[in-house]
Parts: structure tokens; sequence; C-alpha cells
């Protein structure tokens, strides 16, 4: 998979470099990132998981920073978030163009939390590569996603918004906890999404 290939060169890099690049995006590296959804459609419900978040007490507030990846996003969508955001005063940068491999890999190894309460999904690319990455994943639990459960990926699910609040609460309160939990899913993801691995057993199915 060229895209953990490229987060595996991303993560070696030193704190420095990180951090530079960190800035680079206008994103603090003092903050905690939660990244919402992969994309501007609105069936992703950025606006929605935003407004859950803006309930969360303020000493959370002031230590996080929302990315919004918002490639395609309507204009008046894209008008309504930023004016939820400035109203909240929760730290935002909203993502609009398309981002190539390099800075996908280094969106999914910078993010802390990544969000996923879009209404429905086939197992996404962004959503292994957030695993991979070693993102604390949190998704909506009314998308089920069986080969993840059954080969053990750990992953957080969230019933509705407001289970959604108080979930990255009790995140942050110990985000090193679950950093650990997630950073186990780098090798169940590999032998999950691998070509190398399908390959194999397709090739065993037809022999």
């Amino acid at each position: 998979n060229l895209f953990f290939k490229k987060i595996d060169d991303y993560q070696n890099l030193p704190l420095a470099q990180k951090h530079a690049d960190l800035k680079e995006w206008g994103l603090d590296p003092e903050k905690k990132l939660l990244t919402i959804g992969y994309c501007g459609r609105a069936e992703m419900r950025q606006y929605e998981t935003i407004q859950a978040l803006t309930l969360l007490p303020q000493k959370y507030a002031n230590n996080i920073q929302f990315i919004i990846p918002a490639w395609g996003i309507s204009r008046d969508l894209k008008a309504k978030i930023i004016k939820l955001c400035d109203e909240s005063h929760i730290s935002y940068r909203i993502f609009d163009l398309f981002m190539g491999p390099e800075d996908i890999a280094k969106l999914r190894s910078l993010t802390d939390i990544f969000i996923h309460a879009q209404t429905s999904d086939a197992l996404s690319s962004a959503m292994l590569e957030h695993l991979y990455g070693g993102s604390v994943v949190l998704n909506g639990a009314w998308l089920k996603y069986r080969c993840l459960n059954d080969n053990g990926v750990y992953y957080i699910s969230f019933n509705d918004f407001n289970d959604l609040t108080s979930s990255v609460e009790s995140i942050l309160n110990n985000i090193d906890s679950y950093k650990e939990d997630s950073i186990c899913n780098k090798v169940k993801i590999s032998q999950l999404a691998s070509w190398e691995v399908w390959a194999n057993k397709w090739m065993k199915l037809y022999n």
C-alpha cells in the first residue's frame, strides 16, 4: 500500500520536522489534533460532529484543534462550518484543496483523534490509513465493519452525537493510553489491507 509506506516514512522523521510541518499548516504542536471526516461531502456530517464537540468543557476546547478535510465541500456548507467554529472559539484548519500522497500521509500521521460519523460507508482507505497511522479512531456505531472486528482492530464506537461528546472527553482525559492501544493497529491493518497478503489468499482460493 503506497500510503502505508509513506506513513511509515513520515513517522520516522525527526520530531522537529513534524513540528515544523504543523506550524507550516497553521497547526499548533501543543494542541491535540482532531481530524473530522475525510472529505467535504455533506454525508460526512462534519458540521454535526463539530456542533457536538463545541459542547466539550472549556478546558478541553482550549487544548484541541480541528482539522477539517473538505475537498469537494459546497460554498454554503463551508460557510456554515466556519461560522460554527468561529463562534465556538475552538482553533481549526480547513483543507479544501486536493491532497496528494505526501500530504495525506502527513495528515494521517499527525492526527491524534479521527472522527468518522458519515451516514454510510464501505470501509474507506482513509479509515484504514488512520488506523494504520495510530490515530485514535472514533467510528459511528451504525457503520459496521465486521472485517475489523474479526481481526481485533482497535477503535471506539459511538452511538450518536451526544455519545460522541462524552467519548471525546474520556479520550482527552487519558490520551496517552488510548494512543498506545491504537498503535497496535499497524500490524493488523497491514495484514488486513496488504495486497501481498490478499494476493496469496486469492492464489490459494483459485488453485
